[in-house]
């Protein structure tokens, strides 16, 4: 476990380094993520390594992975967001999912889908969810990520201003049908119909 993270640890400051080299050359959105990586390289140079390698039931483990797997998904490194998946302290917030979602990556949604990766509950949304999924929340505020999840994170976030109706829209009611398609798999009707009417947009739809 220790040369693992220790690993992990020395090439994520070997990446920062060489994205510090490359910043000057790069514009626009590239500029904008490297920006995004800057932050997140920053809060993980303030772990104290040895609570993350030798005691990772602390916290900072869980806060530790969480940002290696931001950092994966901005750079979309497959290799990288695989292999943190595993994780045993690997966990993903709704923002994360609506990463996931906004750049449509699906096998990965799959692979989340599959091995139940946890979701960290913050929001009333989330708890509201926990009871729509009859399910339960562990001691560190988890619960099992499911495509109803994901669904309601799409009916939240259909605009880009959810306030404003001529704002861009960010998924439409074809995009989310195809989505309950192309993973129905995972599909429990009652719970997607519920997430429906919670979104009360959405009932003349329905």
């Amino acid at each position: 476990m220790a040369n693992r993270n220790l690993s992990l640890f020395n090439a994520l400051l070997s990446f920062h380094t060489q994205a510090k080299l490359d910043e000057d050359m790069k514009g626009g959105e590239e500029k904008k993520a490297t920006n995004e990586l800057e932050v997140v390289f920053e809060r993980l140079m303030t772990y104290d390594f040895m609570s993350v390698v030798m005691y990772p039931d602390l916290r900072n483990r869980r806060e530790f992975v969480h940002d290696c797997w931001i950092i994966a998904k901005i750079t979309e490194n497959t290799e990288l967001k695989m292999a943190i998946s595993h994780d045993p302290y690997y966990y993903l917030t709704r923002d994360d999912l609506f990463n996931l979602l906004k750049t449509h990556d699906n096998d990965m949604i799959t692979h989340i889908l599959e091995i139940k990766a946890m979701l960290l509950c913050q929001e009333d949304i989330t708890y509201k969810l926990v009871s729509v999924k009859s399910q339960q929340v562990d001691k560190n505020q988890h619960t099992p990520v499911s495509l109803t999840d994901m669904v309601s994170v799409l009916v939240e976030n259909k605009r880009e201003d959810k306030y404003q109706m001529d704002s861009e829209i960010h998924f439409s009611h074809n995009y989310i049908k195809k989505f309950l398609e192309h993973h129905h798999k995972y599909v429990v009707e009652e719970e997607i119909i519920k997430i429906f009417i919670l979104g009360r947009r959405f009932r003349l739809t329905l």
